[in-house]
């Protein structure tokens, strides 16, 4: 049967992060999840850091002929089997109850547009005053009627990523932002 949710990672050149995020995806406590590397011809060791998770984890890899985020992301999304999209960078990390976390917030709130809040990674005051103010600017827009992404993860239902019109390929940063916004306008708002 196929897994509840699709993983999406774009990758280029990653060697250093990606096998700290696929061993956290290694860890998790649910398991209803495919993991779709996008990778853009990486030239620095990235292909053999993911095949060493490839029997550990439903992994596939796909190369992308455009190095370019939004279009590695969708490329990702039309080779998706899960019914929600995780969009994910390399370079970030996930406790290992995120999954199931994700999954019970879902399950009991029902919306098509999820937005994880951020976690201080070292316990640095600089470093949790940060996060605790991306976090409360990020739920206050939310509520004002002007999203904004805490990160780049994001987390979309697949027929919704599809209807509003996927990523802007057109555009090279602030396009979880602009996916964000897009969604707001046609009545659908993110859940932190």
């Amino acid at each position: 049967s196929a897994p509840r949710y699709s993983v999406i990672i774009p990758t280029l050149n990653e060697a250093d992060y990606i096998p700290l995020l696929l061993s956290d995806f290694q860890k998790q406590l649910f398991h209803s999840f495919e993991v779709i590397i996008v990778d853009g011809k990486s030239t620095d060791g990235t292909l053999d850091e993911i095949e060493k998770f490839r029997h550990s984890l439903n992994l596939r890899l796909l190369t992308a002929q455009k190095k370019n985020v939004s279009y590695q992301r969708n490329f990702g999304a039309e080779n998706a089997r899960g019914e929600f999209l995780i969009f994910i960078d390399a370079d970030c990390r996930i406790p290992s109850n995120f999954m199931r976390k994700l999954d019970n917030a879902i399950t009991k709130f029902k919306y098509l547009v999820y937005m994880p809040a951020m976690l201080p990674e070292k316990n640095k005051y600089m470093h949790e005053t940060y996060t605790v103010l991306t976090n409360f600017i990020s739920e206050v827009s939310r509520i004002i009627g002007r999203p904004f992404a805490t990160s780049s993860t994001l987390i979309i239902e697949k027929n919704f990523f599809n209807f509003i019109g996927k990523y802007d390929e057109k555009m090279t940063i602030y396009e979880d932002q602009e996916i964000i916004q897009r969604a707001f306008k046609s009545g659908i708002n993110a859940k932190l």
